[in-house]
């Protein structure tokens, strides 16, 4: 797989995606720095839902969302789209002030 694309993106010409582990102290701090396939926590009009990053191009990443009522949807954001770590959990910045924990969507009960 070819990164030459990705090159100018970050202001030291590290491609977005290839450094990055929890372990860093700083942790990612924009949506591009997460790899395809990284799961973070994304704000809906009712509620919080799980979404992976699925698809990235460019200039947008593609987040693969979970829907309570067992349907997927995608969703295109910008790769300098601010994250916000919650602990391990990477969280896409959402402007209120509401904690993730108090509105997490249920997904199956039975389990």
């Amino acid at each position: 797989m070819a990164f030459a694309n990705f090159i100018d993106w970050r202001p030291d010409g590290t491609p977005f995606g290839l450094y990055y582990s929890p372990g860093q102290a700083s942790g990612p701090k924009m949506l591009g720095e997460l790899v395809v396939g990284s799961k973070l926590l994304y704000r809906s009009k009712t509620d919080w839902r799980e979404a992976v990053i699925s698809r990235r191009t460019a200039s947008k990443a593609t987040l693969t969302v979970c829907s309570p009522k067992g349907f997927t949807y995608r969703l295109s954001r910008s790769l300098w789209a601010e994250i916000v770590l919650s602990g391990n959990i990477p969280v896409l910045r959402f402007d209120e002030l509401e904690d993730w924990r108090e509105n997490l969507a249920v997904y199956d009960r039975r389990w």
